[in-house]
């Protein structure tokens, strides 16, 4: 992001405290505002200055009263600048994952302002997080995969269990109206856990961390909720539905609404939390 690209987003996102805000974008508004201020007292003196020099009364007083207006401006920009810097601070630390009032560490004496100044110096999060979406917009991870089938078992709704050395795939009886037994989309891991291996799915599974998730991820995986998001083959199609996670799901960058199932196609990439943990439609 540039310099004019990063001060136009600050000021036409003047007030908005969601989403996520790269570290370009807050330092060259930084920037700008340390040269407004520069030009403002820079003019302020030479006018005045220039009003001394001139040795007359009418022309102190004219300089005096340049000089005034001068820093009239000077607080009228600063108060005009108080929300827009408040809210890209705020989108600052979501672009690392912490909460915007962690501004307010700022009013700690002596060392609060060190941890804001650290913070807002870190890199963003990869990926979307829970936030919002990279705003790198970085490209869609293409990480080669290794041929990998887990061995076709008969579904008899009793819980058949697929196994390896990092996790085990359980799955979810399907509910009354899930589709006919035979229909079957694969998901692709693509980041994570299950990065390499292709996933059969049938009927409904949940994925997450609780023991009896059909797409189960080890209990420290960060990002990850207990239920986190719910595939269900609807015909040929697979839905996506965010069944209330804390980190988001997100289906091609775009964060999913809780509860709000959405169909995918071939393709799709199918994210939880971040790009740390994420699957392809095959």
């Amino acid at each position: 992001m540039g310099f004019r690209e990063a001060i136009a987003s600050v000021f036409r996102k003047y007030a908005e405290f969601d989403g996520r805000a790269r570290r370009s974008e807050y330092w060259y508004f930084v920037l700008f505002n340390v040269l407004i201020y520069v030009v403002l007292i820079v003019a302020s003196r030479l006018i005045l200055l220039a009003g001394v020099s001139g040795g007359s009364v009418r022309s102190v007083n004219a300089a005096v009263g340049s000089f005034g207006l001068i820093y009239v401006l000077y607080g009228v920009y600063g108060l005009a600048t108080i929300v827009p810097s408040l809210a890209l601070c705020c989108r600052r630390l979501h672009d690392i994952g912490r909460p915007g009032p962690y501004m307010l560490f700022v009013l700690i004496p002596v060392v609060g302002w060190i941890f804001v100044l650290i913070w807002v110096l870190q890199e963003g999060d990869h990926g979307p997080n829970q936030y919002g979406p990279d705003p790198k917009q970085r490209a869609t991870l293409n990480i080669p995969v290794r041929e990998h089938h887990y061995s076709p078992r008969q579904y008899n709704g009793g819980g058949n269990d697929y196994d390896s050395a990092t996790q085990s795939i359980q799955r979810v009886q399907a509910p009354a109206a899930a589709p006919a037994p035979g229909t079957t989309v694969y998901l692709e891991g693509i980041a994570g856990c299950f990065s390499g291996h292709r996933i059969p799915v049938r009927g409904t599974v949940v994925a997450g961390r609780n023991p009896g998730c059909g797409i189960r991820f080890p209990q420290d995986t960060h990002g990850v909720s207990h239920q986190h998001c719910q595939f269900r083959v609807n015909g040929s199609s697979l839905v996506v539905t965010d069944v209330g996670s804390s980190f988001g799901t997100f289906v091609n960058d775009r964060r999913l609404l809780p509860n709000q199932p959405v169909k995918l196609t071939g393709g799709d990439t199918v994210l939880l939390g971040s790009r740390k943990q994420g699957f392809r439609v095959l």
